[in-house]
């Protein structure tokens, strides 16, 4: 049955599972991205992305047109996955006003 903005609770236990494995195989120096999503509308692009940083946590990046407008580290995967349905919901309201997958 489909969840918020039609993901399967699959994908969301998918999704969680990848953070908590996540920590375990990486260096601290080294990112590794676990949900990138990029939409387009004539020559603007929005990117949503969310990197594994080891044990710094993991880091959420919201850019447009290659320009970061929001970049923090959490440490709390709670927060992680606020994030990724904060960027899931926007991301609905861009496609909803002609932005398309990149």
């Amino acid at each position: 049955m489909p969840g918020i903005l039609g993901e399967s609770p699959l994908n969301r236990a998918v999704f969680t599972e990848r953070l908590h494995l996540s920590t375990a195989n990486l260096s601290t120096d080294r990112l590794s991205d676990m949900y990138t999503r990029q939409l387009q509308k004539a020559a603007h692009t929005r990117k949503f992305t969310i990197s594994s940083a080891g044990e710094s946590g993991w880091e959420i990046r919201d850019e447009h047109d290659s320009r970061v407008i929001r970049w923090v580290r959490y440490h709390d995967w709670h927060r992680v996955e606020r994030a990724r349905m904060s960027f899931a919901l926007e991301a609905a309201m861009l496609e909803e006003s002609g932005w398309n997958e990149a």
